[in-house]
């Protein structure tokens, strides 16, 4: 029961990500490949295809502050069968609740 979840927040906090970066964009197309940039760089960045432990200091500091760190520990907990992601959830949602707060305030809100 502990996926569904964390997989909400992930996805809310990738949208409030997308509406931050997309108000930075001059035109929509941009806008779309800079929030795929900004998305797999993110992913990059974070223990998805590596641990912690094995990257480099650059990426450990940037792994602490990537919201999809604690969204691939909280999938990973939860396939596991640990129901212990309170923390990640937590931290989730802070990262939702700001990127999307800033995300549409900072969006232009005019028609194109």
């Amino acid at each position: 029961w502990t996926l569904f979840p964390i997989l909400i927040m992930a996805l809310l906090t990738m949208c409030g990500l997308t509406f931050l970066v997309a108000s930075y964009a001059p035109s929509q197309e941009t806008g779309g490949i800079m929030a795929n940039l900004v998305g797999v760089v993110l992913v990059v960045a974070s223990p998805v295809f590596f641990s912690m432990e094995q990257a480099p200091i650059a990426l450990k500091l940037l792994g602490w502050v990537s919201p999809m760190r604690y969204a691939a520990d909280g999938v990973m907990k939860s396939l596991s069968g640990q129901t212990d992601v309170f923390f990640e959830f937590v931290i989730l949602t802070m990262f939702a609740c700001l990127s999307i707060g800033i995300g549409l305030s900072k969006l232009r809100w005019r028609e194109v």
